[in-house]
């Protein structure tokens, strides 16, 4: 397996959220669910435990697959694609949505290709109730990451597009072009 170099100054961030029982999950999704399947302690030759979960339970990779039949599944993708560096920009608290004017405005450098959102979402609690207003990328801003070279992008909010947008035009846009 192939590493990835970094510099001196280079600093690594986990920027996960930690999976947990009452943490938000995306309505209708089963909520998260913790069991003792056996313990040592009741005689078994393991302590072995069953976790119940959606796969867009807090933290998670939407491979191209999740919305395009023909492309790719999360298991056909190199680990190393997640690891690199990487642009975080602070969203303005008061954006709503991210719009191709947005990034406009935003400072992010030439060259850029891994692009990570901080948005008011990263000062919610990990259990508040679901806020269908989070911030999200429209399609015209997700048009604009695969125009700017942008082949990696990452929000902290529950999705990377608006929860009403049912024709699911950014996610087809970004995981169409391999995003």
């Amino acid at each position: 397996m192939a590493g990835t170099a970094f510099g001196p100054e280079s600093h690594i961030f986990d920027v996960t959220a930690p999976i947990r029982e009452g943490m938000t999950v995306w309505p209708g999704d089963a909520p998260v669910e913790f069991a003792v399947s056996s313990r040592i302690s009741n005689g078994a030759a393991a302590n072995i435990s069953k976790v119940t979960l959606s796969s867009h339970c807090g933290t998670h990779v939407d491979a191209p697959w999740h919305f395009e039949d023909d492309g790719k599944r999360l298991d056909e993708i190199p680990a190393e694609r997640w690891i690199g560096p990487a642009i975080v920009v602070d969203v303005p608290s008061g954006t709503e949505r991210i719009t191709a004017a947005t990034l406009d405005g935003l400072v992010i450098p030439s060259g850029t290709t891994r692009l990570i959102f901080k948005t008011r979402s990263a000062r919610r609690a990990h259990d508040a109730p679901f806020d269908e207003g989070y911030v999200a990328v429209t399609s015209d801003g997700a048009r604009w990451l695969l125009d700017h070279g942008i082949d990696l992008v990452g929000i902290d909010s529950p999705s990377i597009e608006c929860f009403d947008d049912h024709a699911h035009l950014c996610h087809h846009t970004l995981l169409g072009a391999g995003m």
